[in-house]
């Protein structure tokens, strides 16, 4: 199985080595420089880049314990001795095989050993060796395959003057005028040149211009050989492919594989944009460009700096590699895994990318899809949304955010932090939406499962909605209110607040407020048709009890603790007045009647208790943390 390995590998069909070459040449320019301390960065890199580009091979080696064995190749003094790595992932497995060689001087390729082992590879190369070792093992096996080819001679065509030339040890024809050479699809001129014929290349000065199917570059200078086809331009480089022009100082040429890359810095411009970076690579038949180190992308609508930057100049997409800033006049972006259509405006970004706007607005996920011509957000997996003018956080792992006007929702786990005053509220639902068309009138709904904590009050429902501009929170369905020892339930409770706490409370249809006295079976009980109460100084201080009021009230000795008595009142109207979360009085209209009853006469328990009275505390949320508790 080995030797069929092996024979594959050699004899690989031209197309796939030249795509693979390319994938692997790309891979290498983007890898990412690591330092020992950075382990787990490379092996990241590793898994997630090289097996991504690794060629599959469909014949796979069952045993795969240490061997030893060699093979030599036809063309091995094309080859660089040395220590290599190897490694593809077979389609019907999910291990990785390494298989770790050397190529000693004489050719000879001499397998090591065959691992499935990550660390084996790791504790010998770092991953720019590994990359390396790879691209020129592709490189080589790809040479070989083009060895097997005619050789093609590059063909003088036109000098006005010619001359031979051996002071330099070599002879070499030197020529000046109008030169022209000719290779293959290739024509190339320059004002004079020095042509070793017999070594099949030559170099170019002065307004060198090369012409190849849609591509055309000039430059100062250009150094060629045309045994592989390697062309390399030097000083005021210019390259141009249909809407793409490339600049820079330093530009070499594949002409086998129809590539050319800088590495002394470069720039690109397209209709709408420029490219800057030191290092770049630029594949005309494709189109895509590759860049890396000190990148800059300007736009009329922004500006990228980067560490890895691609761009595929037919789809118009763009991909970002390392740590990566996008500004705009409207937002700032960073990310360091993302990709974006640069003509429509829309893509995805990854691994706790974060948007801030100049409005205050800030989001972060584990990924965002964006589509900014649309003007949609959404978010997916540990997403944030800050708003620090409002001073809100709401955390979900899936939301949709609209800009125009500005709206969204978040849900599966959602939850929201409210930090404008110093005790912060913590609030929990299935669902929680928002809508701000401007800074003053603000809607946020709660629904489903509603909970909420604060120092000073808690709460339940089905659902909530507050209005900013009323400063209102209404409260639906089954709502339970808890402010300190007294417990507020209704159809529908309204929390008004003034200076970002709770100021009056507005309890509608079947209000009733309890509190626990002295032993655990023991409830002052207030109830009536709607009820008012009011805060001070964050204690319920004063309540007003409107419409069929009835209140029973547990009077304690303060000396003892024992029962003084049990007051009974009914009324239209009642108005109860609390000091230091004790009844100070109770005032009622003319018509009220009340009946105080001693402890040896007081009533049956159960006549203690008012029509729809329930003690809710069990459900409470008692920090931050339980509103995530379902009752």
């Amino acid at each position: 199985m080995l030797t069929n390995y092996v024979t594959n590998m050699v004899s690989y069909k031209k197309r796939a080595l030249n795509d693979l070459r390319k994938l692997l040449e790309g891979l290498l320019n983007w890898s990412v420089e690591t330092n020992t301390k950075n382990k787990v960065r490379e092996k990241h890199l590793s898994r997630e880049h090289v097996y991504e580009y690794v060629r599959k091979l469909k014949n796979v080696c069952d045993n795969l314990d240490q061997l030893s064995c060699h093979f030599t190749v036809k063309y091995a003094d094309h080859a660089k001795f040395g220590k290599y790595v190897h490694s593809y992932k077979p389609s019907n497995k999910r291990t990785t095989i390494y298989i770790i060689y050397d190529i000693t001087k004489t050719g000879v390729i001499d397998i090591k050993k065959i691992t499935t082992n990550y660390q084996t590879i790791s504790s010998h190369f770092s991953l720019k060796e590994i990359l390396s070792i790879l691209l020129f093992l592709f490189c080589f096996c790809g040479n070989n395959a083009m060895i097997a080819q005619k050789t093609t001679n590059v063909i003088l065509e036109q000098s006005e003057t010619l001359s031979f030339d051996k002071t330099q040890g070599e002879a070499f024809q030197v020529l000046r005028g109008n030169v022209r050479f000719r290779h293959d699809n290739a024509v190339m001129y320059c004002d004079s040149a020095y042509f070793y014929d017999g070594k099949n290349s030559f170099d170019a000065f002065g307004n060198v211009r090369v012409v190849q199917d849609s591509v055309t570059m000039t430059s100062d200078k250009m150094f060629y050989d045309g045994d592989i086809r390697l062309m390399k331009s030097r000083e005021n480089v210019v390259l141009n492919n249909g809407k793409l022009t490339l600049y820079t100082n330093h530009l070499d040429f594949d002409r086998i594989n129809n590539y050319g890359y800088y590495f002394n810095g470069g720039k690109l411009v397209d209709p709408q944009f420029v490219i800057t970076s030191k290092t770049g690579y630029h594949y005309p038949d494709t189109k895509k460009s590759f860049f890396k180190t000190d990148v800059v992308m300007v736009n009329p609508d922004f500006t990228i700096n980067s560490d890895t930057l691609q761009h595929h100049s037919t789809t118009e997409i763009m991909y970002l590699v390392g740590p990566s800033y996008v500004y705009h006049k409207e937002y700032t972006v960073y990310t360091t895994n993302g990709w974006a259509n640069t003509e429509e405006n829309y893509g995805r970004l990854y691994d706790y990318s974060v948007i801030t706007s100049t409005d205050g607005k800030r989001i972060t996920a584990d990924s965002i899809a964006f589509n900014k011509s649309e003007g949609w957000a959404k978010v997916y997996h540990n997403a944030e949304l800050q708003d620090s003018v409002r001073k809100t956080i709401i955390y979900g792992n899936y939301g949709i955010f609209y800009e125009e006007p500005q709206s969204g929702f978040m849900t599966d786990r959602p939850y929201l932090i409210d930090y404008s005053s110093p005790d912060s509220l913590f609030l929990h639902a299935d669902t929680l939406s928002f809508f701000a068309p401007d800074s003053v009138n603000n809607i946020l709904k709660a629904y489903y499962h509603v909970r909420f904590f604060r120092n000073d009050f808690q709460g339940k429902c089905d659902s909530l909605v507050y209005i900013s501009a009323d400063s209102v929170a209404q409260m639906y369905r089954a709502p339970v209110l808890w402010s300190e020892d007294n417990q507020l339930t209704g159809d529908q409770i309204n929390i008004y607040m003034k200076d970002d706490a709770p100021d009056w409370i507005h309890i509608i249809n079947n209000a009733m407020i309890s509190s626990q006295e002295g032993d655990s079976v023991s409830f002052n009980q207030l109830a009536g048709r709607e009820s008012k109460g009011y805060i001070i100084e964050g204690e319920l201080r004063k309540i007003e009890m409107i419409g069929n009021a009835i209140s029973i009230y547990y009077d304690w000795d303060n000396s003892d603790g024992s029962l003084n008595g049990i007051n009974r009142a009914e009324g239209s109207f009642m108005t109860i007045f609390l000091k230091e979360k004790k009844l100070e009085k109770i005032v009622m209209t003319p018509d009220s009647k009340g009946t105080f009853y001693p402890p040896d006469k007081a009533p049956p328990k159960e006549e203690l208790f008012l029509k729809n009275f329930t003690w809710q505390e069990a459900i409470r949320p008692k920090d931050r943390y339980d509103i995530f508790r379902h009752e």
